[in-house]
Formats: structure tokens, sequence, C-alpha cells
């Protein structure tokens, strides 16, 4: 007696392509950083990804919704940014920049928070990212030890400074090692949360 062998089951594109969506979010990182919101286009995303167009639309339904998913921090670069809120509260200010320079400096996140920088003032989910990223990781990380307003401005540093450097790329600061960067950062950061420090209350 012999039995019929189960149909082969079809695979869907996605499936056909199982690297496919990695290739399809590197590839809108550096063209989203290279060219803006405005200027990337799902064709030319697909082209250097090497898929076909179809391929990204199956993905992602939208080029908004594609833009959103490059907004999201590989786990690396959010872990070291959590750890350096995490250090004791005299070395916050320290690891806190030299993490976030580092995020900046990595050819995998750079691109990144390069392109949601260019896109805060125009594309509402960069916008959204960038509050959810503050409020979730940094603001909760730090409130019971700097007052929000000393928080704000000791990333408002970091936000500028990182525009100058890796956008504008003024050449005082593109002349600059990355260890320089950070010393360069690292006093108005600390004086800024330092000016916002909320003391332990005194024991018993």
């Amino acid at each position: 007696m012999t039995t019929d062998a189960p149909a082969p089951r079809r695979r869907g594109r996605g499936e056909k392509f199982p690297g496919g969506r990695d290739a399809i979010l590197a590839a809108a990182r550096d063209q989203f950083a290279e060219r803006g919101y405005a200027g990337a286009t799902i064709r030319g995303i697909a082209q250097q990804a090497g898929v076909d167009p179809k391929l990204v639309m199956h993905f992602f339904s939208s080029k908004d919704e594609l833009f959103a998913a490059t907004l999201e921090l590989p786990v690396e670069g959010l872990l070291a940014l959590v750890a350096a809120l995490q250090a004791p509260q005299d070395e916050v200010a320290e690891r806190l920049t030299r993490a976030y320079v580092d995020i900046w400096e990595s050819p995998l996140t750079g691109p990144q928070v390069r392109a949601m920088l260019l896109s805060v003032a125009t594309i509402d989910a960069a916008a959204e990212a960038l509050r959810t990223a503050f409020e979730q990781r940094i603001a909760r990380a730090l409130g019971d030890r700097f007052e929000p307003v000393a928080v704000v401005t000791a990333m408002s540093q970091l936000l500028g400074a990182a525009l100058v450097r890796y956008v504008v790329r003024m050449p005082a600061f593109d002349a600059l090692t990355r260890e320089e960067f950070v010393a360069q950062l690292v006093p108005s950061v600390a004086a800024s949360l330092e000016r916002g420090r909320v003391d332990a209350p005194p024991p018993g």
C-alpha cells in the first residue's frame, strides 16, 4: 500500500528571500542617510539591496513604514546606552557621552541616527522615535538622579554637537579624533547634569 507524499508547501515571497528584509533595511538606512526621506525611493532602495521593488512592499507596506523601521536602533547600541545611564552618578556624563558618540561613529548605527536627525523637523515618525527613545530610555533611567530639564539640556548638547560633526561636518569638529571629540563634550554635559542633580535623601 502506498501513500501519496504530501504536496510541498509553497513558499511565500518573503520566504524565498530569508535575508531580504535585513538587506532592505540596510539599504534603506544608507539611502535615507545619504538622500534624506524625500530623496530616497523604493526603487533605489531595492536596487541597492539587490531585490525587486515588490519585495520591499511585501515586507513594508509603505515608504513611511520602511522609514520608521530604520529608526529602530540595534540592540547593541541600546544596551551600551542603557549601561552608561546606569553608571555611578559621577560617571554618567562621560559614559553617556562616550556611548552616544560610539553610536554615531559605528557604521551600523551611524546612518540610522543621521537619518533620524535629518528628518525630525519634517517627518512625524522620526520625531516620535526620538521622543520615545528619550522618554523610555534616557529620562526614565536618569529621572531619580537628575531633574528632567537638566537631562534635556545635556541631550540637546549631544544632539547639537553630533549635528555639527557628523552632518554639517564643520572642520574644527570634523578634524578631532573620537577621543578628542568626547573630551570636548564631557565638561558641558557634566555641568548640565550637575546643575540638576537630585541629592539623595539624608539617612534615617
